[in-house]
C-alpha cells in the first residue's frame, strides 16, 4: 500500500509492465500516448490489461488528488488469476464498469 500526493506519477508509459493496481481512495488520470485521459476514482483497478497482455505500459498513471493505492506485482496477480479464474472475471467486469462510469462522468461535465 502506498500514499501519494496530488500530481505524482504512478506508472510511466513505455516502461515494462511490472504491476497493476487498485485505487483505494482518491482520483487518478490514465493518460494514453495521444494525451487522452480517463479519470478513475475510489475502487478502480488500473494496469490490469497491461500486465496480462502488454510488454510495456501504453499509458501513464498520475494522481489528480492525494491517493491511497495498492500495487500488485505482475507475477502475483497472474498466479491469483490462474488459481482463481473467477477473480479475473470480477476484475475485468469492474474495469469495464469503471471506465464506462468515468467516460459517462466526463460526458456529463462536458454538457455543463
Amino acid at each position: 500500500q502506498m500514499v501519494l500526493g496530488a500530481g505524482q506519477e504512478v506508472l510511466q508509459a513505455g516502461y515494462p509492465t511490472e504491476s497493476c493496481g487498485l485505487l483505494l481512495t482518491g482520483r487518478l488520470d490514465l493518460v494514453d500516448e495521444g494525451n487522452t485521459s480517463t479519470t478513475l476514482a475510489d475502487g478502480a483497478f488500473f494496469g490490469v490489461e497491461a500486465v496480462l497482455d502488454m510488454p510495456t505500459y501504453r499509458f501513464a498513471v498520475r494522481t489528480v488528488t492525494a491517493c491511497t493505492l495498492l500495487l500488485v506485482p505482475k507475477a502475483a496477480f497472474i498466479r491469483v488469476c490462474q488459481k482463481w479464474p473467477h477473480c479475473l472475471n470480477a476484475v475485468a467486469a469492474t474495469c469495464c464498469l469503471t471506465v464506462q462510469k468515468s467516460s459517462d462522468e466526463a460526458d456529463d461535465d462536458d454538457n455543463d
